[in-house]
């Protein structure tokens, strides 16, 4: 074999093995058999037969799925890829995605039992037209006592079908009421209860369907609450079952409670004292473009909490810090946004409407 030869054959042998071990790291835990991806490329077969539409989803950018651009603070599990690693996956998956060695198995996050398993949507049919469409639903919880969960898993009957689920919690009985005034299932409105968002108590999509607090931090539910489970279904081509599944993951005894801060452009948060900023929560609707959320301390330095250069509601999910992010005493928290010039204009009467100004949760500890 001619040198030159033999340095094409390595060449190759080296974009192979980047590429099939970047299908492990940032595409795998999406896309197995009953993932909430819809999409399985597990199996040889099924890598086989998808392989080309993967690859261009790849190289147009829109797999894998990962919003949060330079300056974010770091975060867990990121998905973004360098311009060598998108070719190098690209060029992997469109040789025919051979892998070489076996599959590591399926990683469960949560690494936790289920406190309760609480069935958040029933009798809601995503409908057929393809845009984001949302429903939200009180489910009484008949806690006794306070309930400390470190997560959610996201179970659901169409895999796809639900992109999201964020959950609050209701103590005075408002989202029961609105439950019971709507003949539908559910009731048709977005998830909050006067200034609190909702993913005060956590979240969960199909990016991210075990969705889980670092070690030794806790979500506290109050005794006797109702979850509020605000629901986004996509729509795609058909009327499908929108119905899912939520477990909350018990957390070990002695974990820090978080405390969430919802706010907007409108209405920043302030810090009370010193925290650690542990989880983000994003809620916009497509009209947005970017959007940067910031904490900016008394002395005025800015922190860049999460800067997201195109949004894309398809693609969002409940992020964590990796490690926690350091907050002062009085510093604010505020959320920065630009309209994107080609959206087209929203309904008034629609729910994109009531989300066109973007909300942002921030969970933090002392």
């Amino acid at each position: 074999m001619s040198p030159a030869i033999l340095l094409a054959a390595c060449v190759a042998v080296a974009v192979s093995g980047d590429g099939e071990s970047l299908f492990v790291r940032v595409c795998l835990d999406c896309h197995r058999p009953g993932s909430e991806s819809a999409v399985d490329l597990e199996s040889a077969d099924s890598r086989t037969r998808r392989a080309l539409t993967a690859a261009k989803a790849v190289r147009d950018g829109l797999m894998p799925p990962w919003l949060p651009g330079p300056g974010s603070a770091s975060l867990r599990a990121p998905r973004d890829l360098s311009d060598s690693d998108r070719l190098a996956l690209a060029e992997w998956l469109e040789a025919g995605a051979r892998v070489t060695r076996p599959l590591p198995p399926t990683s469960d996050a949560t690494d936790g039992i289920a406190c309760m398993r609480i069935a958040a949507v029933e009798g809601w049919s995503a409908g057929a037209a393809p845009e984001m469409q949302l429903r939200s639903f009180a489910v009484p919880l008949n806690n006794a006592r306070p309930m400390r969960v470190r997560g959610v898993r996201l179970v659901c009957q169409s895999p796809g079908a639900v992109h999201s689920v964020s959950l609050l919690a209701d103590t005075g009985g408002y989202a029961t009421r609105l439950d019971a005034s709507d003949p539908e299932a559910g009731y048709d409105a977005p998830g909050d209860i006067g200034l609190r968002a909702s993913g005060s108590e956590g979240a969960a999509s199909r990016l991210d369907p075990s969705w889980v607090l670092p070690p030794g931090f806790a979500l506290e539910i109050p005794s006797q609450s109702t979850l509020v489970v605000e629901a986004h279904a996509e729509g795609r081509g058909k009327s499908e079952s929108a119905a899912c599944r939520v477990d909350l993951i018990a957390a070990v005894p002695g974990s820090t409670i978080v405390r969430a801060h919802s706010f907007s452009r409108l209405r920043p948060a302030t810090i009370p004292e010193c925290a650690r900023a542990v989880a983000v929560m994003v809620r916009a609707a497509a009209n947005a473009q970017t959007i940067e959320v910031v904490a900016t301390s008394p002395d005025g330095a800015r922190t860049l909490l999460l800067n997201i250069p195109r949004w894309n509601d398809r693609f969002s999910e409940p992020w964590v810090f990796d490690p926690p992010v350091p907050l002062d005493t009085g510093s604010l928290l505020s959320v920065e946004w630009t309209r994107d010039p080609e959206a087209p204009e929203i309904p008034p009467t629609s729910h994109a409407a009531a989300m066109s100004e973007p909300t942002v949760v921030v969970l933090a500890a002392p």
